[in-house]
Parts: C-alpha cells; sequence; structure tokens
C-alpha cells in the first residue's frame, strides 16, 4: 500500500530506489559523473598550483567543456527523442572512456603533466597523467557496462519503435521543442531564474583553486577535499529526497539552493590562513546541500513538466542554454577578480546568490504561477467531460 503526505510543498510517495532500472542508472550515472570530475578537478590544481596560471586563464577552463554541450546541446536532445536512449548512454560512455584512455598516450603538456614539459614548469611530476586517466577512464567504461542491464518496459519499447517510424523533420522537432519551454510558465520562468543564478555562479566556480592557492598555498589538496564536500552535500539531499514524487512550490528548491551556495561563496570570501578547516568543509557542505537541491528540482522539472515526448529536446534546451553561461560566466568572473581581487570578488558573488534566493523564495508564488494545465495532465479533460454530458 502507498503511502502518500504533504509536506512544505513536497508529495512523498513510494521510493525510487525499488525501482531495479532506477538503482542501475543512478549508478552508472554516479560513476560517469566521478570521473568527470576527477579530470576537471586534475585540471584545475595541475594549472593553478604547478603551472601558476592566471585567473584569467583558468577562466577559459571551463568554457572548453562547455563548448561541445553549447554546439550540440540541442541537436542531442532532438536525436536523443527519435533514437535508443540507453544505447546513446551507453556508447556515449564508452565513446568517452576510449577518448580518455587516449590521453596517456598524448604527448601535450596540458593533457598531461610533463611529457614534454622541463622541471621548472611541472615537468618532474610525470605520473599525473597516466593515473588520473586511469581512473576517468574506468570510470566512463564502468558506467557504460552496468547501464547495459536496464531493461526497458515492453510498452515503452514499442513506443520507442513507433517514434522511429514516425517522418517528422529534425528542425520541426527542434521547435516543437522551443515551443514547449515558452508556452509552459514553470519551464520559462525557472529557465530565467536559472540563467540569472548560473551565472552568478560560474563566474567564481573554476575560481576555487586561485582563492585556496593565495590562502592556502601550501594545501593543494584542499581544492580537491572542498569539491568531495559539495558533492557529499548533493548527495545527501538526493538521499534525502529518494521519496520526492511532486514538487509544488520550486521556489523553495530554487530560491534555497541559490542562498545556501551564496552563504559558501560569501562565506569563502572571508577565509584567512588561520581559518580552522572544518569551517571551510562547513561552508563546502552547506553549497552541496543548496547543489542537490538545484539538481533534484532541475531533474524532477524536465522529467515532470513537458510532455513525455519532448522531455530530450527540453532538456537539451535546458543544457545547451545553461552551457552558453559556462563561456560567459567564467570569463567576467576571471575580469571580476582582476579588478577587484579574489577575496572580493567572492563576497560580493555571494551576497548576490543570497539576494537571488531571497526573491525567488519570497516571490515565489509570482515567478512560477502556474498558468497553463500541466504538461502531462491531460489538457481537454472538461471538453471530454462535456461531450459525454452532451
Amino acid at each position: 500500500m502507498l503511502f502518500k503526505r504533504e509536506r512544505g510543498g513536497i508529495k512523498m510517495k513510494h521510493s525510487l530506489w525499488g525501482n531495479r532500472n532506477f538503482v542501475t542508472f543512478f549508478s552508472a550515472n554516479a560513476l560517469s559523473n566521478l570521473g568527470n570530475w576527477f579530470d576537471f578537478v586534475a585540471v584545475l590544481i595541475l594549472f593553478r598550483y604547478t603551472w601558476q596560471a592566471d585567473p584569467l586563464l583558468i577562466a577559459l577552463i571551463p568554457v572548453m567543456y562547455a563548448i561541445p554541450s553549447i554546439l550540440l546541446g540541442q541537436f542531442a536532445g532532438v536525436f536523443a527523442d527519435r533514437k535508443d536512449k540507453l544505447k546513446i548512454l551507453v556508447y556515449s560512455d564508452w565513446i568517452r572512456g576510449v577518448l580518455t584512455l587516449v590521453l596517456v598516450f598524448t604527448p601535450f603538456p596540458i593533457s598531461c603533466t610533463g611529457v614534454n614539459f622541463p622541471e621548472e614548469y611541472g615537468g618532474g611530476d610525470q605520473s599525473t597523467c597516466p593515473a588520473g586517466t586511469g581512473k576517468e577512464d574506468a570510470s566512463f567504461l564502468l558506467s557504460g557496462v552496468i547501464l547495459l542491464f536496464i531493461r526497458p518496459k515492453e510498452q515503452e519499447a514499442n513506443e520507442q519503435k513507433e517514434k522511429q517510424g514516425e517522418d517528422v523533420g529534425f528542425w520541426t522537432s527542434w521547435k516543437e521543442g522551443w515551443s514547449f519551454v515558452l508556452k509552459s510558465r514553470i519551464l520559462t520562468a525557472s529557465l530565467l531564474y536559472g540563467i540569472v543564478t548560473t551565472l552568478t555562479i560560474q563566474m567564481i566556480d573554476a575560481q576555487f583553486v586561485t582563492l585556496f592557492s593565495e590562502v592556502f598555498p601550501e594545501r593543494a589538496e584542499l581544492t580537491g577535499w572542498v569539491i568531495s564536500a559539495i558533492g557529499i552535500g548533493s548527495l545527501l539531499v538526493v538521499l534525502a529526497l529518494n521519496k520526492l514524487d511532486g514538487i509544488k512550490k520550486y521556489g523553495w528548491f530554487f530560491g534555497t539552493a541559490s542562498l545556501l551556495i551564496g552563504v559558501m561563496t560569501g562565506g569563502f570570501g572571508f577565509l584567512n590562513a588561520s581559518t580552522f578547516l572544518f569551517v571551510v568543509i562547513g561552508l563546502a557542505l552547506l553549497g552541496g546541500i543548496g547543489n542537490g537541491l538545484a539538481f533534484t528540482a532541475v531533474n524532477y522539472l524536465i522529467q515532470k513538466e513537458p510532455p513525455k515526448e519532448a522531455i530530450g529536446r527540453v532538456s537539451g534546451i535546458v543544457d545547451s542554454t545553461l552551457s552558453l553561461l559556462f563561456i560567459i560566466g567564467p570569463l567576467l568572473g576571471g575580469l571580476f577578480i582582476h579588478q577587484f581581487g579574489v577575496a572580493a570578488a567572492f563576497k560580493i558573488i555571494g551576497f548576490s546568490l543570497v539576494g537571488v534566493g531571497s526573491v525567488g523564495i519570497v516571490f515565489q508564488n509570482l515567478i512560477w504561477r502556474r498558468s497553463i494545465p500541466h504538461a502531462n495532465e491531460p489538457v481537454k479533460s472538461r471538453e471530454v467531460q462535456v461531450n459525454s454530458n452532451a
């Protein structure tokens, strides 16, 4: 028997962890993301602590990560709606694993430390790249193997075959995806709010290593610890909300997420060499909780608000739009830090995020007002009822 209750705008139902396919997908996705973070953190530490890179150069790192999503995200969403999503997930993980493995044999210094670099530029640490890429490669390949154990329901498989047989133009599908977003007040408001929040966050996201290299110059490992603490905070929130079945108040999620991330960012701006380690980790955990709330809300939003047949397109639109900010934000952040200094930049951006989050919480009924029926609810239910009475 299912148990439901409502509290704080959230409707609780049975746990998703009872769904074997969900657990399998969640495990594979976690491994894949682990590979991504191994790569990103290693590159940040390498550039700042080993090569003493300028904040503007560090700002270019997330830009390079974002370009593929910006250029191909929306088209990938259309492609995913028309093809077998499970196969796409498996093949993409395997391709990333192979490409990561290739880095072991790449002689370029940006890919591997010390292959063609003298010792004064970090050439002595020749084991960094093979070890790092080995972890990333294993994560991607294992993720692809785990995904093979997902067994789609027969009804969903038949629907996929029917969709593949439909002759719908690529550009028509793309325009339909944007139509779903713009016609939904919830999707449009969430996208606009996400743009403001993401732009602010991206201004300092890659600059943690710059801040810590100035405050704690002898603690290169601290960047990894902080990012791990953020990940733990996010994971705790996801586990705590594993029974989530519906969101009525998006403002509590998006607003609180921005507020907590702002507290973390602003708090980092006040760090000094005498700050206790538990304070740094505590702030990171708060930011991770905020990140987990945003992650949960975005995933629910994409899965529940658009029609089922448009989920891939809407997801691609959201990803590519926000990824565009991964170029603008870091560049603005690099210039901002150059102008005001890294500590002042963290304080200003932190206070801005707290303000944005507070606005989202206080004015959530205005920002996320539902103007049309839910996308997954029958729109013509009243019309059917009238016809039946006739």
